[in-house]
């Protein structure tokens, strides 16, 4: 007979991979086996000024969360269930 998880344990392992690029930010949960459950992507505001270009580290950081939230909506996955996160930014956070 299998032994069956506590309340505590999650059921399944998933793994969160989020990527912050120049205009959004997306996140991506996938199961053991690759597969993707659940995408989501939110924008990051931009300013120009001529040559000189800005951006926010609230506004980043508050895309980040946005996308992360709506990715785990959309999969149905609870944050017990994530066993691993992978990030990549071209910004410095």
């Amino acid at each position: 007979m299998a032994a069956s998880s506590s309340p505590d344990e999650p059921s399944r392992s998933v793994f969160l991979g989020v990527d912050v690029g120049t205009g959004s930010a997306r996140a991506g949960l996938f199961d053991e086996k690759g597969k993707l459950l659940g995408l989501s992507s939110s924008p990051i505001q931009i300013w120009k000024d001529g040559a000189c270009v800005e951006q926010s580290s609230t506004d980043i950081w508050l895309a980040v969360c946005a996308a992360v939230k709506a990715a785990c909506s959309k999969a149905k996955v609870a944050p017990t269930e994530v066993q691993g996160l992978g990030f990549a930014a071209t910004c410095s956070l």
